[in-house]
């Protein structure tokens, strides 16, 4: 199929997102907002990386231990950044080259010491995807092959040992996704197939156990996108059900009950992406809302409550990524405004004070390239392109603008970085109108 077909087929058929990801025109395939223990990290659609909120361990990457109340520029270049739920912060750079940050103690960095690193280090080149759990890192190179390195107390290095690493460890091939719960991992193959190993606990492996397992496990097959969370985990398959298992102390899960699942069980529909905090999850669905339930102590759920929810709440709309760290939720807008909201103790909502949030709070805009593009296309051709009713979206690999005043599109297609006009004027024919990189420049994107 060419790209015009797919393009068609996108603004026809509404593509759903495959991964929990969402595109950029640079073809990034990889969350562009990442949610630490205590810290946010935001990687902007032109490569730019922010940060901010707790510094203890350097994990913001500024070269100093001092907490930021408000985003701080930490880099250019960036594809993907990755953090969830502990003090180290991995990159990815445009060259596939791989970066870490923060806190080492387990050699969670893989430069090979325990030490704690105030600036980005390089370690290693030709990944492709990162992961990062509090205590462990995880990568994906190009043809597949899985590496892992720090804590492995439970296994969750999928080596076969318990022994931690303090350097990147080939463990495994014919992986396309990565994620990293508290002391598990869990992962997909291009087949659909899902696969965990390490604590069990609480059955987040979700092979109907709690024994823990120090290789790779067979759980299931038909998925497409993952996360894991302290103890729990959560995935969707290609039809958007839902699916969790493993600890369900606060309604993690969201099937209504406080009761740990040991294998998978489906909760709910419709879901696009996914994230999994301490004790908390977040879903997007299709239209953009945006959902979460399970532990709410910090307002993290985002309700205007302190109370947890055994089931989903739905916290907004217009969404098309979403980051959950230990007892905060960041999320991006398809407007390109950045969005966050729960505990605030150490500035991780990046708002200027530390004061929580029991509803998600506005703290900045320009975080998609993309916007600046489309939101200058209607002043350039207001006779064309009508703002009244224009709506952004995001499906992989495509993000298209329609207008409802005049039933026009403007798509691009990361797949050749190129722009396209779909409408009346063109007589509903797809038009090739431009590199991407042209109508940046023309726009004042760059």
């Amino acid at each position: 199929m060419n790209s015009y077909n797919r393009l068609i087929a996108v603004l026809t058929s509404f593509v759903s997102i495959t991964s929990a990801s969402t595109q950029s025109f640079a073809a990034t395939t990889t969350p562009r907002v990442g949610a630490g223990g205590f810290h946010t990290v935001v990687l902007k659609s032109d490569g730019s990386g922010l940060a901010w909120g707790d510094n203890r361990f350097g994990q913001l990457g500024d070269g100093t231990t001092t907490a930021s109340l408000v985003p701080k520029q930490i880099g250019a270049g960036g594809t993907a950044i990755a953090t969830r739920g502990g003090w180290h912060t991995v990159a990815l750079t445009s060259d596939d080259s791989l970066w870490t940050w923060g806190l080492n103690q387990d050699g969670q960095l893989g430069d090979g010491t325990t030490n704690a690193s105030l600036v980005p280090k390089r370690i290693g080149t030709g990944y492709t995807a990162i992961a990062a759990g509090p205590h462990d890192t995880f990568a994906l190179k190009s043809d597949g092959s899985l590496w892992a390195w720090g804590n492995n107390e439970f296994g969750q290095l999928c080596d076969g040992t318990t022994t931690d690493s303090l350097v990147p460890k080939q463990i495994d091939t014919g992986y396309i996704a990565i994620a990293a719960g508290a002391r598990h991992t869990v992962s997909l193959k291009s087949d659909g197939s899902l696969w965990a190993w390490g604590d069990n606990r609480t059955g987040q492996l979700g092979d109907g156990t709690t024994t823990a397992s120090l290789v790779p496990k067979q759980i299931d097959t038909g998925y497409s996108a993952i996360a894991a969370g302290f103890s729990h985990t959560v995935a969707l398959k290609a039809d958007g059900s839902l699916w969790a298992w493993g600890g369900n102390f606060s309604g993690e899960l969201g099937d209504g009950t406080q009761t740990s699942s040991l294998v998978p069980k489906q909760v709910d529909t419709g879901y696009i992406a996914i994230a999994a905090g301490f004790g908390h999850t977040v879903g997007l669905k299709a239209d953009g809302s945006l959902w979460a339930w399970g532990y709410n102590e910090f307002g993290q759920l985002g309700d205007g409550t302190t109370t947890d929810s055994l089931v989903p709440k739905q916290v907004g709309t217009r969404y098309i990524t979403v980051a959950a760290g230990f007892s905060h939720t960041a999320a991006l807008k398809s407007d390109g405004s950045f969005w966050a909201w729960g505990d605030n103790e150490f500035g991780q909502l990046g708002d200027g004070t530390t004061t929580d949030s029991l509803v998600p709070k506005q703290i900045g805009t320009g975080f998609s390239q993309s916007d600046c593009l489309f939101n200058w296309g209607e002043t350039a051709y207001p006779d064309v392109l009508s703002p009244a009713g224009a709506v952004s979206q995001t499906w992989a690999p495509y993000y298209y603008r329609y207008y409802s005043g005049t039933q026009a599109y403007l798509g691009t297609s990361a797949e050749d970085n190129q722009l396209y006009y779909l409408g009346p004027l063109s007589g509903n024919m797809i038009l090739d109108v431009g590199a991407l990189s042209d109508w940046f420049v023309t726009a004042g994107c760059q």
